[in-house]
């Protein structure tokens, strides 16, 4: 496993207005920077983008509409300006 660090781009204005009722921890800010795990590069911006989706369907209710489509921009507008192994 390599160590990966993830500069992630949440700053659209079209889902950053929506992620401020959950508590997201470390993607609390709109341009952060993340550490994983993983074999690959793209390995790794999935495994960011599955936590970032993860923490936010455990913060609300089972079938809740808004969160799944939430989730969607997400995958949709979430950027991953660099990856760099360490």
């Amino acid at each position: 496993m390599i160590n990966y660090k993830v500069n992630v781009d949440l700053g659209n204005n079209f889902t950053k207005q929506n992620l401020a009722k959950y508590n997201l921890g470390k993607y609390k800010v709109p341009f952060c920077t993340i550490f994983v795990q993983d074999k690959n590069p793209d390995g790794a911006a999935g495994k960011v983008l599955t936590n970032l989706i993860n923490i936010i369907l455990d913060q609300t209710e089972e079938n809740d509409l808004d969160a799944m489509l939430l989730c969607r921009k997400i995958r949709r507008f979430m950027r991953i300006t660099s990856i760099k192994s360490e």
